[in-house]
């Protein structure tokens, strides 16, 4: 009788430490998945956020092209009136 009580305790404890070691695969699996998605939802932003920078450094680019532009419209101007002022 001692002998398979002890046996069943064993089975049992066999039972116990594999329901475990399954749970253990389940929780690593999902903890895995879940990072994998928030590894490519974060390059995916990474991404945005790079196409947006070149596209502001684009734009900030061609802004300063304008301002550079509009100096040297207003400069020759500026001096005409000067001259006007002058004479």
């Amino acid at each position: 009788m001692f002998e398979d009580t002890r046996e069943l305790l064993e089975d049992l404890d066999n039972d116990i430490k594999d329901k475990f070691y399954e749970w253990q695969d389940n929780n690593y699996e999902q903890l895995t998945y879940k990072l994998e998605l928030e590894i490519e939802i974060n390059d995916a932003e990474l991404q945005k956020l790079d196409y947006l920078l070149n596209k502001y450094s684009d734009d900030f680019y061609r802004m300063a092209e304008s301002a550079v532009l509009m100096n040297d419209k207003i400069e020759p101007t500026k001096e005409n009136l000067q001259d006007y002022k002058n004479h």
